[in-house]
């Protein structure tokens, strides 16, 4: 999901870590890129971000989990930028 909620200006790991606050937020990581579903399946070059708050562990471990010859993730430290 992305966006921001309208009334109280939260991002989408804010409300996550409020509905959901048994989850490890140090296991949550924000995606974004420029991918469109048709165009990841019939496997075009897709560039996408993984972001997590709580150093660099999480993101880097999406990274290596999605990283493929004609989809490349990278990974930062910056949700709020990546949100």
């Amino acid at each position: 999901s992305k966006g921001i909620e309208q009334n109280t200006l939260k991002l989408m790991s804010q409300v996550l870590q409020e509905v959901l606050p048994e989850v490890d937020s140090a296991r949550c990581v924000s995606l974004s890129g420029t991918s469109f579903a048709r165009e990841v399946a019939q496997v075009l070059p897709t560039d996408l971000v993984a972001a997590s708050t709580h150093g660099m562990a999480a993101a880097k471990n999406v990274q290596e989990m999605l990283h493929a010859p004609s989809f490349r993730a990278y990974a930062s430290n910056d949700p709020i930028g990546v949100e």
